[in-house]
């Protein structure tokens, strides 16, 4: 069965807007490593490992433990699965660190794709889950550029997103509700945002970013943005928020029961008629063509002047990833994977436990799938796949 307690909502987020003109440590109260991303003085990895692939350079590797476990039969998931591989990348992906896989991340640019696995130790109150040492760490992320995966980085990360062509941005390092960026071999702190907050983001170009600060306690939503090495806050909501998108001039904002939008430099406003519900996740295409899937299991969208709402699961569950291109948008749900192809809504499957998914175009689709009946076995539960606009190939 799919383990619900790993069914994270995965914070994806865009943002815009205008510069306060205060610095980034008076915003936030924290000092700043100079330089921004890739800057002078930011901190590298202890115990680090060069190792160049595709452009990219592995940094702060912690020692990775050993895979004992046994190793594991074919992986045949109740979905027909096409030649394996991914350009010339045929062996498939692999994390090594023993324990129960709660945050499975995808992300990819012209560079390649990055992927990252973060496990916890111990058994559950079922019985269930993997007992391991924790004193290794237990995140992996590695990255492919079309020869086969390499370990990037190891270390405590929650998940992560990318700059196009730029640094990555790793949460939650060192600390719950702070942000590394990952230039090169450069390992770059940047805000502490505090420990209630939740931190995401999602960059529109290889120096600009924006990020929400989500503080569960105050139920609010600080929007960030960082361009170019400096910060500056742009905007607060009343209201937690689980995702975001964003374009150059506009931010859409989906959580509790509403969406918001900024335009330019002007306010965050609700989107008025925007139906009832919680919504998980959200995507757009442009200011009259925006979409957002919320905990009922409905992908809604919005046209410039009203809403419409479709039922996208069959299983009755919430809509908790999005991605799309070109106006077509895919979407994820407990089990299931489906796609808006402009015109109609199709369920792909409903047998796949998709945890995460971005793309570089409409025949390259990424995701990170979870079977927990591999927790045992060598590599673990978290398997990645290409989906090529038909078919689901395992790289």
């Amino acid at each position: 069965m799919l383990r619900l307690e790993f069914l994270g909502v995965f914070l994806s987020a865009l943002a815009l807007g205008a510069c306060s003109g205060r610095s980034a440590s008076d915003q936030l109260g924290v000092p700043m490593a100079p330089g921004g991303a890739g800057g002078a003085g930011g901190t590298s990895g202890q115990g680090g490992l060069d190792l160049t692939v595709g452009g990219m350079t592995s940094v702060g590797m912690q020692q990775v433990p050993p895979d004992t476990r046994p190793s594991p039969p074919p992986w045949t998931p109740d979905v027909p699965l096409g030649q394996p591989g991914w350009q010339n990348s045929t062996q498939p992906f692999c994390d090594t660190h023993i324990g129960n896989d709660y945050g499975d991340n995808v992300w990819a640019d012209t560079r390649g794709v990055f992927a990252s696995v973060s496990a916890t130790c111990g058994v559950t109150a079922a019985g269930g889950g993997v007992p391991c040492d924790d004193s290794f760490g237990h995140s992996g992320l590695q990255f492919n550029d079309g020869t086969g995966w390499q370990l990037l980085y190891g270390g405590s990360i929650y998940s992560f997103t990318g700059f196009p062509a730029g640094p990555l941005v790793l949460y939650d390092v060192p600390q719950y509700g702070s942000l590394s960026f990952l230039d090169g071999t450069t390992l770059t702190q940047e805000p502490n945002f505090g420990s209630s907050v939740k931190v995401d983001g999602f960059a529109v170009a290889s120096d600009h970013a924006f990020f929400i600060a989500v503080d569960y306690s105050a139920s609010t939503t600080n929007v960030y943005e960082y361009l170019s090495g400096s910060w500056s806050s742009i905007g607060q909501v009343d209201s937690i928020i689980f995702s975001m998108w964003a374009s150059l001039d506009r931010i859409v904002l989906a959580g509790q029961s509403a969406v918001y939008v900024r335009q330019g430099a002007s306010d965050f406003v609700p989107i008025a008629g925007a139906p009832a519900g919680d919504y998980a996740k959200v995507w757009g295409f442009g200011s009259a063509e925006i979409w957002a899937g919320n905990h009922a299991g409905q992908l809604v969208h919005y046209d410039g002047t009203a809403w419409s709402a479709m039922q996208a699961s069959q299983n009755g569950s919430g809509v908790t990833q999005l991605w799309g291109i070109d106006g077509q948008l895919y979407f994820a749900t407990l089990g299931e994977f489906g796609r808006w192809n402009g015109t109609a809504l199709a369920l792909l499957t409903s047998h796949l436990y998709v945890t995460s998914i971005w793309g570089r175009s409409n025949s390259e689709v990424f995701l990170t799938v979870q079977d927990p009946t591999f927790a045992q076995y060598k590599c673990g539960e978290s398997f990645v796949l290409w989906f090529d606009g038909s078919q689901f190939h395992q790289f």
